[in-house]
């Protein structure tokens, strides 16, 4: 049987896989995010991004559309917590296109400063693009925080899918 990865993401990123979202990570020029393509549990992690947190990163009017997305969402104000199994079938560079789907501001190339070297350095959005994305009765998660890992054996007696 195939191992299980796992995706930390903070809230309300992570009840937003729930609803198709397409999950961001910035990455050096010809870079690739280290992803393989398969089956992950996403949870969300133990810190949360605040609404003052949200605003570079979306913008307001993204982030209004993130509180009316989740409005009647159960997962939405839990953290720590498994909450979907999907399979991740793509990881491409974002397009301006998919922008509501990510959930966040496009940004095209971004330079930043490298403090040790003093050089700058260029980045680019990839999206991490999930299907069959199905929801799981919550439990609590406690195994890592933002990023990747694998489902210990002792949780997969854990995971239960809501009908």
């Amino acid at each position: 049987m195939e191992r299980i990865r796992t995706l930390g993401i903070y809230q309300p990123f992570a009840s937003l896989m729930l609803h198709g979202k397409i999950e961001i990570r910035v990455r050096r020029i010809n870079t690739k995010p280290p992803f393989p393509l398969g089956q992950y549990l996403i949870y969300s992690t133990k810190k949360r991004y605040s609404d003052g947190d949200l605003l570079p990163i979306c913008g307001n009017e993204i982030r209004d559309n993130i509180f009316t997305v989740l409005k009647n969402d159960r997962t939405k104000d839990l953290d720590q917590t498994a909450i979907a199994i999907c399979t991740l079938v793509d990881v491409r560079p974002l397009s301006k296109s998919e922008e509501d789907k990510a959930f966040v501001l496009f940004k095209g190339i971004i330079t930043r400063l490298n403090k040790n070297t003093e050089n700058s350095e260029q980045f680019i959005q990839y999206g991490l693009h999930f299907e069959n994305i199905q929801p799981i009765e919550p439990f609590k998660w406690t195994h890592g925080k933002q990023g990747t890992g694998f489902v210990p054996e002792t949780e997969l007696s854990k995971i239960k899918f809501q009908n």
